[in-house]
């Protein structure tokens, strides 16, 4: 965390987007919960430009997107791309099933590259 108040002359702001908001955030699955939760915790525009800070939401998709080539790059044989492409069977509980991960990141992929879930 850092005391900005040099950089804008006004009341003491704290900035605190490193590591603590960000923990595991390469396998959120990123509800309007979790967004605007996100969104709480930025920064101003101005404070931003002065350390020169990226979006925290622009930060986390290109983290989950760069962390999506890792399982898809792996050879079969492996466990974790194992999971990865499996496909459950069985039944899911009664009610709105929850977003996968797998769902979202494709989504994601298709909405910021144009590259068509498949």
């Amino acid at each position: 965390m850092w005391n900005v108040t040099s950089l804008m002359g006004k009341e003491p702001e704290l900035v605190c987007e490193g590591p603590t908001l960000t923990y595991g955030h390469e396998l959120w699955v990123m509800t309007e919960r979790t967004r605007s939760r996100v969104q709480a915790a930025k920064m101003s525009s101005a404070i931003r430009e002065e350390l020169g800070v990226e979006p925290l939401l622009l930060r986390v998709e290109r983290n989950q997107m760069r962390w999506l080539g890792h399982p898809v790059r792996m050879p079969p044989g492996r466990l974790p791309g194992e999971v990865f492409r499996a496909c459950p069977s069985g039944r899911r509980p009664p009610g709105r099933p929850r977003t996968r991960w797998r769902n979202y990141v494709s989504r994601l992929v298709w909405e910021r590259l144009g590259i068509p879930p498949g």
